[in-house]
């Protein structure tokens, strides 16, 4: 019986040891997977909504979170994360909305010119150039709707791959007649 006591306080303290020591650092698979401080990152944990800013750090198997214009700290729990996507690509289509704006307003000013009357002489200009002004005046505010409408920033999103780890424990267990010794795989 001594040496059954002797066996279970031994596995009990090298079982404590590496709980303590699992805590000062992350395990070496797990760190070289896991993003980098200062990365801008979106995080999906389990009962918790998503949330998107920078890595700030890890603290024992936490990983530590600023929102994007926040002062505090989000923390989640490793073993709790679903998915962490990482941005790579931050960018606005200004030019490409300016160009399609200034297009369909051309194209819109244009139309509208041909749909109205002609008004006859009291016009100061040709009709070709009252033309000319309508579809111009309309491609410039096209222009600058189109450059509004693409100023709006898109952010690409890219996952990265969670190792998922198996642990096996050894956990002491009070029953009636003392304490049983149970082994437990966990996820």
């Amino acid at each position: 019986m001594y040496q059954f006591v002797l066996i279970v306080l031994t596995a009990l303290t090298l079982a404590a040891s590496r709980a303590v020591e699992a805590q000062r650092s992350l395990p070496p698979g797990l760190s070289a997977a896991l993003p980098l401080a200062g990365t801008r990152v979106r995080v999906s944990a389990a009962q918790r909504d998503q949330a998107v800013g920078t890595v700030v750090g890890y603290r024992s198997d936490t990983l530590v979170l600023r929102p994007e214009g926040a002062t505090y700290e989000l923390t989640f729990a490793l073993g709790s994360i679903l998915g962490i996507d990482e941005s790579v690509e931050r960018h606005t289509n200004v030019r490409k909305g300016a160009l399609i704006g200034f297009a369909s307003g051309a194209a819109f000013g244009a139309l509208l010119n041909a749909t109205l009357p002609d008004t006859g002489s009291s016009f100061p200009f040709t009709p070709h150039e009252a033309s000319m002004i309508v579809a111009g005046a309309c491609a410039v505010v096209g222009l600058v709707v189109g450059a509004l409408v693409g100023g709006h920033e898109f952010e690409h999103w890219e996952p990265m791959a969670l190792p998922r780890s198996t642990h096996l424990r050894l956990r002491a267990l009070p029953d009636r007649s003392g304490v049983s010794v149970a082994l437990v795989l966990s996820r």
